[in-house]
This record gives C-alpha cells, structure tokens and sequence, in this order.
C-alpha cells in the first residue's frame, strides 16, 4: 500500500491528492503507452464516475485501485470502442451519476433502490432488487461502483438483460 501511494504521488506532481488527465496521459506514457486524447477521454470517463475530471480519492477508484487497475492486462480494453459506445459510455456515466447522490462514486443500498426501480422500468432486470444487486455488487463491499454497473450493463445487453 505504501509503494503504491508513493507510486500515485510520483505522477500527481502537483499534489493535489487527484491526477489530471494531463498526469494521467504521463503516468501511461511512462509505462510504455501513449494515449491519443481521444483514449485519454475514455479511460478518464470509466476511471472517474463522478465527473470532476480527476482521478482521486472522489473517485471510485482510490490510489491502490489505481494501480490495481493498471496491473490489469485488459486496461486499455476500453479503448476500442467505437464513437456510438462513447456517446453510450457518457450516458451510462450521466445515469449512474443521477443515482449516485451523495457523489462518493458509489451506489450505496439507499440509493441502489432508485436505481433498481429505474432499471426495472427500463427492463433491463426482471429479478429481485437483492439479487440484482448482487449480480452488481461483484467485490461485495454492499455498494455499486460504476466499474460494476458499466460491465453489468453491458452483459445486460449481450445477454438480453434476462
């Protein structure tokens, strides 16, 4: 924990305690990837759900998720979507947001309840509101993060949703 905040600390040269999309873009060049800024765009939009433009400790992903995600082999993943996904990527974003009320990056159960009705009346689930959630809820800290809900909604796509 300790190398990967210091790890964090080297590319957030400002010190702000987040990384811009600016730091971002040097902390993949340094490992060896050089972003376009349309990538650059799209990496930020699944790294910060919240929408402040930074990657911190606002964000779903705290400085060891950072890194976590990073030692991922399908991190960039993501990046081959094509321009119709980004537009869907930046509304999933827009709607996890609305649910996301208190802007910690997460669903908590309080508001998953708004959610789950929401995505009932978009049939996109028909099962319970428990076991939606956890369907959702893949790293079973009771909340949804929008890593989560991005990739449930889109198995819910592949899969018709049933």
């Amino acid at each position: 924990m300790a190398a990967q905040r210091k790890g964090f600390e080297k590319f957030d040269r400002d010190h702000s305690g987040t990384i811009s999309v600016r730091e971002f873009s040097n902390l993949c060049r340094e490992m060896g990837y050089i972003l376009t800024d349309r990538e650059l765009e799209m990496d930020l939009k699944l790294l910060d759900s919240n929408g402040d433009g930074v990657i911190g400790p606002k964000n779903i992903l705290t400085h060891s998720q950072v890194f976590k995600w990073w030692q991922t082999d399908n991190r960039f993943e993501s990046l081959q979507l094509g321009e119709e996904n980004l537009q869907l990527l930046t509304e999933i974003s827009a709607h996890f947001r609305k649910f996301d009320r208190d802007g910690s990056g997460r669903v908590d159960v309080t508001e998953f309840k708004h959610m789950y009705a929401d995505l009932v009346k978009m049939k996109l689930t028909n099962k319970s509101m428990l076991t939606t959630l956890q369907e959702l809820d893949t790293d079973r800290d009771g909340k949804v993060n929008f890593n989560e809900y991005v990739v449930w909604l889109l198995k819910q796509n592949n899969t018709g949703g049933k």
